[in-house]
């Protein structure tokens, strides 16, 4: 399926809870893209960002394995800060020229 967004075609394809982390890790590093998620409060969260950015780093490692709870780190380029996105809560990724629609 093809939309137009800002007059441009952009290529939609939903996808499965499972293709999500998939998704993600196909992300280049350093490119931007957004990502739509529910937060662990209820409330719905629209993010710019960009995985693997290594600027403002303080501190050492974390005390967990990211990975292991399903979250990716990632850098929010509008705050200016590290979060965490939480893999199984992602309802949509607007990446490499597509829009990814989670069901």
């Amino acid at each position: 399926m093809v939309e137009k967004v800002n007059g441009k075609d952009v290529e939609v394809e939903v996808i499965g809870k499972d293709k999500v982390q998939e998704v993600l890790d196909g992300i280049r590093k350093g490119k931007i893209f957004t990502a739509l998620f529910v937060k662990k409060d209820g409330s719905e969260r629209k993010m710019n960002c960009r995985k693997e950015v290594k600027k403002d780093q303080v501190g050492g490692e974390l005390k967990y394995d990211p990975a292991a709870h399903k979250l990716v780190s990632v850098y929010d380029m509008k705050a200016g800060g590290y979060r965490m996105v939480n893999v199984k809560t992602v309802t949509e990724i607007r990446a490499n020229k597509k829009r990814y629609i989670v069901e």
